[in-house]
């Protein structure tokens, strides 16, 4: 509450996905992922995990990683990450679920093997987390003939 006070975040009425600047706490999907990445990522090149969702009726990408590879997840232990979505999405919105394995440096050939979603929640009008609605196992293999997954559909 004190960010948006200060102006320091965009207000929840004027979130924008597509921009990199931190909106209202109240219009992202939060989630832990959990992943393996064979070979390990070592050095300057690597490759990552971005979550993406996509809401009914709408064919958008909304990326974790904001389309900048480096942010997407890294390390192999689980990871939380947010999504953010247009103001007022709610979990009745949210269509599906996807792993993108994104490079950063030079391609180094890694596979990745997305596991789960221990938990995904959105935060409520007073800003406390609703109860999560997403739970997911497996294994999703993504390399670099495979790029992307879905992993959770409505």
């Amino acid at each position: 509450m004190r960010l948006i006070r200060e102006g320091k975040i965009e207000p929840a009425s004027a979130g924008a996905p597509a921009t990199p600047e931190v909106s209202d706490q109240r219009n992202y999907l939060y989630a832990v992922v959990q992943k393996s990445t064979q070979p390990a990522n070592t050095g300057s090149s690597w490759v990552g995990v971005a979550l993406g969702v996509r809401l009914v009726g709408d064919d958008t990408r909304y990326l974790s990683h904001h389309v900048d590879p480096t942010w997407s997840l890294q390390r192999d232990d689980p990871a939380a990450t947010t999504v953010e979505l247009p103001a007022g999405t709610t979990v009745a919105d949210i269509a599906e679920i996807t792993a993108h394995r994104v490079v950063v440096g030079t391609d180094p050939g890694s596979a990745v093997h997305v596991t789960a979603i221990q938990r995904g929640f959105l935060l409520g009008a007073d800003y406390l987390p609703q109860s999560s609605f997403l739970g997911w196992s497996g294994d999703a293999l993504l390399d670099p003939t495979t790029t992307s997954a879905v992993l959770w559909r409505r």
